[in-house]
Formats: structure tokens, C-alpha cells, sequence
């Protein structure tokens, strides 16, 4: 090799030493803005709020407690408290409390899960599961275990 071409090998080299960072800073956003503001039932459009409030008008009301999964904390959070402020405004009894989870041992949790402790509550659970429905949220019914303090 040529003390030219390796002064050329050189300058490339130095390039993608700067290049590369910026484009892994660039994916790194893009990243961010996807998980953020696109992927999920994370985000309710204007209408879709509307549809599911429209849906909780004549459903049964009751106690409910909010959980969202700790493992995507800023995003379920966030869904969370809107949807507890949806369900305070539509009159049901929200919990004062939103307690964080992990799921260990288990499928992924895709959607929203309702857990219902009696009969009672799942008239209630039922009426929020029909909710989210409505809005193309996928959502399923369970027992609730018996840390279930409703």
C-alpha cells in the first residue's frame, strides 16, 4: 500500500468514526418517537376518547382500581392516568392509588386486562371491557387474585 491510499483509508475511517454515532443518535430517536407516540394502545385519538366515553355512559358503574405494567412505565402510566381521569369524570369510584406491576412467568401483556373479584364487579368489568372494545383495544377478562382489595 501507498502512503496515499492509506492516508485515503484513513480519512474514511475518520468519517465513519463521526458518521456512525450520528446515525445511531438518529436511530436512537426514531426509536423513541415510534415507542412513544405511535406503537400501542398507548394514545386515545379525539375520537376514539369520545367513542369510549360515549360507551361507560350507560354501563354499570362501580369500584376500580388502576395497575399499568412498571416494564413500560412511561408510556402505560401515562394511559393510565388518562384513563383514570376518563373513568373519575364518567363517575365511577377509582381507587386513589395506581399502583405499578411486574409480570414474571407469563405472557406478554398485550391490551388491557380487566381482573374482577365477584359478580358484582364483573358487571362493572364487563361494562369497561365493552369500553375499550369499542375503541379497537383488545381486552380480556380474569379472576382476580387474592390481592384483589376492592
Amino acid at each position: 500500500m501507498t502512503t496515499d491510499t492509506l492516508r485515503t483509508w484513513s480519512h474514511i475511517l475518520f468519517l465513519l468514526s463521526i458518521g456512525l454515532p450520528i446515525l445511531g443518535a438518529g436511530a436512537a430517536v426514531g426509536r423513541y418517537y415510534v415507542d412513544r407516540h405511535i406503537s400501542g394502545p398507548w394514545i386515545l385519538s379525539a375520537r376514539e376518547k369520545e367513542t369510549f366515553i360515549q360507551s361507560l355512559k350507560d354501563a354499570p358503574k362501580g369500584k376500580v382500581a388502576i395497575e399499568y405494567m412498571r416494564s413500560d412505565e412511561p408510556r402505560s402510566r401515562e394511559f393510565a392516568v388518562k384513563i383514570r381521569d376518563i373513568l373519575k369524570d364518567s363517575g365511577y369510584e377509582v381507587l386513589g392509588y395506581m399502583a405499578g406491576f411486574m409480570q414474571a412467568d407469563a405472557p406478554p401483556l398485550v391490551g388491557v386486562r380487566i381482573s374482577v373479584k365477584d359478580q358484582t364487579s364483573d358487571t362493572v368489568g364487563g361494562g369497561l371491557q365493552r369500553a375499550f372494545q369499542a375503541v379497537g383495544i383488545r381486552t380480556e377478562g380474569a379472576a382476580c387474585s387474592s390481592r384483589c382489595n376492592l
